[in-house]
């Protein structure tokens, strides 16, 4: 009987721990990840090797916990796709800035390399 208590107050805790995690996915700080991940972590380890009622318990809520960590790995990967995406403008912003256009006598276009000071040139 304290072995199905047990059991579901950290089965419990596995869910609210996965809502936290998803709403730091949705709100952040993304910098909180870590600890609500070794939080997650430390509590399936202790479910998984549970005795045989705690694996009955989490058994019982397998397919909530399967959906929700669905979920949130989903967040993750569109968060890492979105930083992944800033970093590239970033990069292009940086790169643009690194040009200078400008046209000749005749009216053409041309593009003359600049460095700004601090990018690997002495002023």
């Amino acid at each position: 009987m304290i072995d199905t208590v047990i059991a579901r107050g950290k089965v419990r805790q596995l869910m609210v721990v996965m809502e936290a995690e998803r709403e730091v996915l949705l709100r952040g700080p993304l910098e909180d990840l870590e600890k609500i991940s070794a939080k997650r972590d430390a509590l399936l380890e202790a479910l998984v090797g549970g005795g045989p009622v705690t694996r009955q318990v989490l058994a019982l809520r397998l397919a909530d916990i399967r959906e929700m960590a669905t979920r949130n790995g989903g967040l993750i990967k569109a968060a890492m796709e979105g930083m992944k995406a800033a970093m590239k403008e970033v990069a292009n912003m940086e790169e643009e800035l690194n040009k200078l256009a400008t046209y000749a006598k005749n009216g053409e276009r041309m593009v003359v390399a600049h460095t700004p000071p601090g990018k690997g040139h002495k002023v």
